[in-house]
């Protein structure tokens, strides 16, 4: 196998001592059996294309604005939904020319929608249900560049505008401006906050400003919003909150939906999206419809806004199959969407994701996922499949024979040929010449240069100084925003110091101390307190900054480094060495099979999905494994931006990446950049690795030599006697 990048050990830790331990540790939560819903589409009455914008919940219907598409020409509509959702026709809105910004709508059936007029004023109106206007007043706003962030409507009374700085009222009947509201203000200008309206007609505010959450109340008599004494701290919000009728508010994140009331000490299960199979990545509205239904405007496995109503279901059919676990320190959205696809088309086999990173499923604060998994292998009681992080180490697992063998699987596998995949990525997963892991995307973790200041000669460790000095760039700043406290990845491509597989490590050697004194000259953390990064993002092309340090998952990503950091020629450097430049390959999503699996055939099934056409294809912000269509990603790097329009016909299509704040427009890369992208790319031999231990041992004892307190001999030798204790205690 190639030498796999300072490895962690605490896998093959807990592996070799879990038998003997007494430590108890909770297990790792399922799913919920419970709260399973089917998923379908809602269909708007509509012959064209259209987007869904919002939705706003009255008491008897449901409003949608759409974005609907005629003859080009993209027209707001509202359109009106019984509760049961079997009944969706147009509002025939008379509304002018004026666009629909923001709506929402009371009890009776009104509608209150914010839109600009042909002066670009901004407008409130209400119209009747009927889509007559009743009223459009001008809103006036105090500070130039102000916007409105959410607008409510207390009943038969007047409506708010949150206004960032401060709440507007209007008279519900004639639309007058009724001042605005006294006696608050806004803890803070980083502060999120978000008007809503509790099931029962309530008005609140509630101020997320990190964990604190304050949630004040609207008093229409008095004017004023009242603190309220609730427990909102435990809730996360970031997502979002939205108005419920059995519950106050619903919230979400990507494996559920929940309820709560306010004064609730703890949320509602309502809808578990991993145990119905189904994937969400981003929710932008909730709504509850009859019957239990709730209708979502969401993002999921198509990656656009989509109308979806989710149904109650006894799960018969998902309960029938049976269960392979896949643990997984942290989730990553490509492992969600593909667990949802294969448990919607298999009909025997159910993946159930086991999330190893839920802290509340661990009771020792130490112990952290990765440490958890290796014991849950160790006991026996291991997941069917495991997602290899950066700190779980392959070679370990395998070598204890935890891990099985995947090269009978390929070979007997007809959909599968060997010879289609990047060779020098199957070997990264070889342990001394066995496939014991799958990884299907990957990025290369590199740091480049501009050409016209590094030429074809590599900046090393001995070289960097001398190198910014020759281009007139402060050495501190010559790395760009990398820090002491960030400069773990410069340690984890210099293999040099450790020895893994004969446990001895070598922190005494001249290398080491060039390393020091590299990072040495880095910045401190709390050096860039008062940068401007915005500023900072032109460093490279102003010559201020010499290498880059790089995640590249895209030809577009790769196009706007070249044109939008550097603005010229690049060279892939890598991550500077004693004696060179390293580039690697990084991935969340190595995945390999417990030898203990009892479903191996369900579990090679899940796995082989991950290389086939349909995901490889459809990757983002990672490169494929597979050659054809790494080929067919350089190919179309070498035309403008496009996409297939009904006819089968390349339509070009406007592209744009964002440097700081400035836009850079995606074009077409030359034969010589797209070739030498690819060239990296084949020619990467080395896999990321991390070890916490080791790196957190290095980074205690260097900070002495970097404040010169010490001298680097000094630190080096108790680094090389406490390393070298670590891997004799745990090999």
């Amino acid at each position: 196998m190639k030498k796999r990048l300072l490895n962690g050990m605490i896998g093959v830790m807990i592996l070799l001592c879990a038998c003997g331990s007494k430590q108890k540790v909770s297990e790792v939560g399922f799913e919920n059996e419970g709260n399973i819903y089917d998923i379908s589409d809602v269909v708007l009455p509509v012959d064209t294309e259209y987007v869904v914008k919002s939705i706003c919940m009255g008491k008897d219907s449901i409003y949608i604005h759409a974005d609907v598409f005629n003859d080009d020409i993209m027209e707001d509509t509202i359109y009106k939904a019984s509760l049961d959702l079997e009944k969706i026709e147009e509002l025939p809105l008379k509304k002018d020319d004026q666009y629909i910004d923001n709506f929402t709508c009371d009890n009776e059936g009104n509608i209150y929608f914010l839109g600009c007029d042909d002066n670009g004023n901004i407008m409130l109106s209400k119209s009747e249900n009927t889509g007559d206007i009743i009223w459009s007043v001008p809103v006036e706003l105090d500070e130039e560049g102000s916007i409105i962030q959410s607008m409510e409507v207390v009943e038969r009374e007047e409506i708010i505008l949150d206004c960032e700085e401060d709440f507007l009222l209007y008279d519900i009947e004639t639309g007058a401006e009724r001042g605005s509201v006294s006696s608050f203000s806004k803890e803070s200008d980083c502060s999120e906050g978000m008007l809503k309206k509790t099931k029962d007609g309530d008005i609140c505010y509630i101020e997320n400003i990190g964990k604190k959450k304050k949630l004040y109340q609207f008093d229409s008599n008095q004017n004023v919003f009242v603190e309220k004494d609730v427990a909102l701290d435990n809730f996360d919000l970031g997502n979002g909150l939205f108005t419920g009728m059995t519950y106050d508010f619903y919230v979400y994140d990507q494996k559920e939906i929940c309820g709560f009331n306010i004064g609730d000490k703890e949320l509602t299960h309502i809808c578990d999206f991993r145990a119905s199979d189904i994937y969400v990545a981003y929710i932008e509205y909730i709504c509850e419809a009859d019957d239990g239904k709730i209708l979502m405007m969401c993002n999921g496995e198509s990656d656009l806004n989509s109308l979806t109503c989710l149904t109650p279901s006894d799960g018969k059919d998902i309960h029938a199959k049976q269960t392979i676990t896949i643990g997984t320190d942290g989730v990553p959205e490509s492992l969600s969407k593909q667990v949802a696809k294969f448990n919607k088309a298999n009909t025997k086999y159910k993946i159930k994701i086991v999330d190893y990173s839920n802290n509340e499923n661990i009771e020792a604060d130490y112990i952290t996922g990765t440490a958890k998994l290796g014991l849950d292998m160790a006991k026996g009681q291991g997941p069917d499949i495991i997602v290899l992080g950066d700190t779980i180490p392959l070679e370990d697992y395998s070598e204890k024979g935890a891990l099985e063998p995947l090269d009978s699987y390929f070979s007997a596998d007809k959909e599968i040929n060997m010879s289609d995949y990047l060779s020098n990525i199957i070997d990264m997963t070889k342990v001394d010449g066995k496939i014991y892991s799958i990884i299907p995307s990957y990025t290369i973790n590199t740091c480049v240069a501009a050409k016209n200041a590094v030429g074809s000669e590599k900046v090393t460790l001995v070289n960097y100084e001398e190198k910014c000095l020759e281009n007139g760039i402060d050495p501190k700043v010559g790395m760009g925003l990398m820090t002491r406290a960030s400069a773990d990845d410069l340690f984890s491509v210099s293999g040099e110091y450790v020895d893994y597989k004969n446990g001895t490590c070598n922190f005494e050697s001249d290398q080491f101390m060039t390393f020091l004194e590299f990072v040495k000259g880095l910045p401190s953390y709390e050096d860039f307190d008062d940068i401007d990064y915005e500023k900072f993002e032109d460093y490279y092309r102003q010559k201020k900054a010499l290498l880059k340090e790089e995640m590249i998952g895209s030809f577009d990503q790769y196009q706007a480094i070249i044109k939008g950091y550097f603005g010229s020629e690049i060279v892939f450097n890598g991550y500077p060495t004693s004696n060179g430049g390293e580039s690697f390959v990084s991935s969340d999503l190595q995945i390999a099979m417990n030898a203990s699996c009892a479903h191996k055939d369900g579990a090679w099934e899940f796995m082989k999905s991950f290389l086939l056409d349909d995901y490889q294809s459809n990757l983002e912000q990672e490169f494929p494994i597979s050659k054809n269509v790494l080929e067919e990603l350089a190919d179309r790097a070498l035309e403008k931006p496009y996409e297939i329009d009904e006819d089968g016909e390349k339509v070009e299509i406007e592209k744009k990446w964002y440097v700081g704040s400035v836009a850079v427009e995606i074009g077409e890369l030359s034969k010589e950049e797209v070739d030498c992208l690819v060239k990296v790319i084949k020619e990467a031999t080395e896999y990321s690795g991390y070890n916490f231990e080791i790196s957190n041992i290095i980074s205690e004892e260097a900070e002495a030599y970097y404040e010169e307190q010490k001298s680097a001999e000094e630190v080096a030798e108790i680094i090389q006697s406490r390393v070298s204790l670590y891997l004799s205690e745990n090999r």
